[in-house]
């Protein structure tokens, strides 16, 4: 099924952690203020950094908040089928959800809209940033 990226998106503009610049496609969250990349799932994410953004030298960037986006994601260890919950793993890639021995607020960044069973696949995701109690034992 074919989506469209535009498709009642939203975004915003931030400033850009110059020693620590994310990667385009991928989960980022603020860090005293400046835009950096989310690294765990009890990060709590903004959005997904847009690839299209040229600003990033200027110290801006924009960010997908909403809507349907290109999301870089890793689905060689576990694999991601079509409405797969997505949490951030290493370097702001999604991965699929998966419950933790801990407790506590874990986020989930969207739900796939495609199957990924690669490193480095660019998928289709519907955000919908939420916090959950992760009671996992």
């Amino acid at each position: 099924m074919a989506y469209r990226v535009t498709d009642a998106v939203s975004y915003g503009v931030f400033e850009v952690n110059s020693a620590a610049v994310p990667t385009a496609r991928c989960a980022v969250k603020l860090s005293s203020g400046l835009l950096i990349e989310a690294v765990d799932d009890d990060d709590r994410v903004l959005g997904i950094l847009d690839a299209g953004d040229t600003d990033l030298v200027q110290g801006a960037a924009k960010v997908q908040i909403g809507g349907i986006a290109r999301c870089l994601v890793d689905g060689s260890g576990t694999s991601i089928a079509a409405e797969d919950p997505l949490m951030v793993g290493a370097g702001g890639v999604l991965v699929a959800w998966a419950a933790s021995a801990g407790t506590g607020l874990k986020y989930i960044v969207g739900y796939a809209l495609e199957a990924s069973t690669a490193s480095g696949d660019i998928i289709s995701v519907d955000l919908r940033i939420q916090a959950i109690n992760d009671t996992a034992a």
